[in-house]
């Protein structure tokens, strides 16, 4: 797999994501794989990490790709 960041961004990037996951909302986050793999055999966690993944992209496209970055208030 080929990375287009440099090893000291990728540990940069880690920290925050754990940063984020350590926070309220990404435990929340979290919860929602936990019940994953508490399903068993009838869970998807595969599904569950793309699925989030696909929601981060369209809310990263939304905030920070548009013509005007969209700022809370």
């Amino acid at each position: 797999m080929a990375f287009t960041m440099t090893e000291h961004k990728r540990i940069a990037a880690k920290r925050q994501v754990m940063a984020i996951m350590q926070a309220p909302q990404g435990r929340d986050l979290g919860r929602l794989f936990l019940e994953e793999i508490g399903k068993g055999d009838r869970g998807d966690l595969p599904g569950a990490f793309n699925e989030t993944a696909e929601l981060f992209v369209e809310v990263w496209r939304e905030l920070y790709a548009a013509n005007q970055p969209v700022q809370s208030r």
